[in-house]
């Protein structure tokens, strides 16, 4: 029975139901933002000449054009799914390190479970998770790496 009130389980639920839910609202994950944007490279491209145009495209970090361009070269025709699987993964990602990182500083883990699922349920982060931009993989990028500092302190 403990494991059925465990907080990471609470957080997937939470977590799994919000998204349910803002998907019935009609929030969508937007992928006519990648063809449209300035700091994404054209999807052709992106699909034929992945690594020369990343080399050549420098005003942009290349992480967010190199997932675009794997995701438009593996799932032609369907790489919107695809980012949104990747970032629906991202987010259950960064709610389990943010927990994590939040209980190991201290907070109580009842606290933490709370605003963790407060952060994951927030109009917020379900904009920054349904825009293929990079903010967000910043993010799960900043919680790692701050685990990571305390496993190495």
């Amino acid at each position: 029975m403990p494991r059925l009130r465990s907080p990471y389980l609470c957080i997937l639920a939470a977590f799994a139901g919000s998204r349910r839910l803002y998907y019935l609202a009609g929030v969508h994950f937007d992928t006519g933002i990648v063809k449209s944007n300035f700091q994404f490279i054209d999807l052709e491209l992106l699909r034929t000449r992945l690594l020369e145009s990343l080399w050549y495209f420098q005003m942009q970090p290349p992480l967010p054009n190199f997932i675009v361009g794997l995701a438009v070269k593996a799932f032609p025709q369907h790489y919107g799914t695809a980012l949104h699987v990747l970032y629906l993964a991202m987010g259950v990602a960064i709610g389990m390190l943010l927990y994590r990182v939040m209980v190991l500083l201290g907070v109580r883990s009842a606290v933490a479970c709370a605003a963790t699922i407060l952060f994951l349920t927030s109009p917020g982060c379900i904009l920054f998770e349904n825009f293929p931009m990079y903010e967000y993989q910043i993010m799960l990028v900043l919680l790692a790496s701050g685990l990571a500092l305390y496993q190495l302190l």
